[in-house]
């Protein structure tokens, strides 16, 4: 048995936002690319896909999404001489209070990397998709 895990960072292509819609076609068909081997004949109940796309939290990619605008408004400044990196990162610390809720700072806090192809390196994406890995091999095993 083998279960491909289809690329899903970034989500599924009907939520993407405005700024990843240009990369829509070519995740689909890359996706798409992946997800051929399970379909043809000789694969037939020996090979499964988990669509990776289905355990991306939103939420948080939105929260970072919102997190960056900050960053990119006391990047600016700072690039003009305005700040100092240290009241930079004061700035920003401050900014994130004001923005943010308890909440969802704790759920920024969650993600242990900003990159997108990272899945973000979020446990509750990382911990989604391996559920999924599990259940697609045991449904192999049961067939």
């Amino acid at each position: 048995p083998f279960v491909i895990g289809v690329m899903g960072a970034g989500g599924k292509i009907e939520n993407y936002t405005s700024d990843q819609k240009r990369y829509a076609v070519v995740h689909q068909n890359f996706r798409d690319a992946m997800s051929a081997p399970a379909k043809l004949p000789e694969f037939k109940g020996n090979v499964a896909t988990v669509q990776t796309a289905d355990f991306w939290d939103n939420e948080l990619h939105q929260l970072r999404a919102s997190e960056a605008t900050l960053k990119q408004a006391v990047n600016a400044q700072k690039k003009t001489g305005k700040l100092t990196n240290q009241a930079a990162a004061a700035t920003l610390k401050q900014l994130r209070l004001e923005k943010f809720s308890e909440r969802e700072l704790k759920i920024l806090n969650t993600a242990t990397s900003n990159f997108e192809f990272h899945y973000l390196g979020c446990a509750k994406i990382l911990a989604g998709i391996g559920k999924g890995f599990a259940e697609a091999m045991h449904n192999l095993d049961a067939e």
